[in-house]
């Protein structure tokens, strides 16, 4: 869907451009801003919920993509995910590149992004799970029938005086079946993505 897909690429470009910036480019107070990073991964999103849903009425975003879309794009897990990830890599590759006259972005996106395929994958996958089971959210902000994601709809089959519930089991089985694929085949990525994120400089 164009929910899916938006936040994967958005996500892909910001977590990926944002961990290189953490771990290769020395900016001041470069570590500060990363640990105020990772001081808001401990605040609980239902704490956020309603001052975010009070920001995108204001913008008119409710019952739109963009108010599906844009709010997914914070991962700050994903950020730390390859900013460990590209601090593992090689001082040389960068030194390498600056000798040959690459900007930083060049650097980044003919160089350390190829080597970073692994980590990359691992973020996509995480975010395809995220965005695929999301619940709270989209119920919150999305109104109309068109608008709505596959888990809301789920809970849409019931109502107040009945319930199918092999309707609403075999819908929900259906809907987990893209994951529990994806968990087949890539389970080998996600361990990775545990072990990735407890790796150190």
């Amino acid at each position: 869907t164009i929910h899916v897909v938006g936040v994967m690429a958005g996500r892909f470009f910001i977590v990926t451009m944002a961990g290189y910036a953490f771990a290769r480019i020395d900016f001041p107070g470069r570590d500060k801003v990363f640990l105020g990073f990772l001081a808001f991964m401990m605040i609980p999103n239902a704490v956020t919920l309603v001052s975010s849903f009070i920001i995108l009425q204001s913008l008119g975003w409710i019952d739109t993509y963009m108010a599906l879309i844009i709010p997914a794009f914070n991962y700050i897990w994903g950020i730390f995910l390859m900013r460990q990830y590209f601090m593992t890599l090689p001082v040389s590759l960068e030194d390498a590149a600056r000798i040959d006259g690459a900007s930083e972005f060049t650097t980044y996106f003919r160089i350390f992004m190829p080597l970073a395929k692994p980590a990359t994958l691992v973020v996509l996958l995480f975010t395809f799970t995220d965005v695929w089971k999301a619940f709270l959210w989209p119920l919150i902000v999305t109104r109309s029938l068109e608008m709505r994601t596959v888990e809301v709809g789920i809970a849409l089959l019931r109502n107040q005086y009945n319930v199918d519930f092999p309707l609403q089991m075999t819908a929900a089985t259906l809907v987990s079946l893209p994951i529990m694929l994806i968990f087949f085949f890539a389970q080998e990525y996600f361990m990775e993505g545990i072990n990735l994120s407890g790796t150190n400089k």
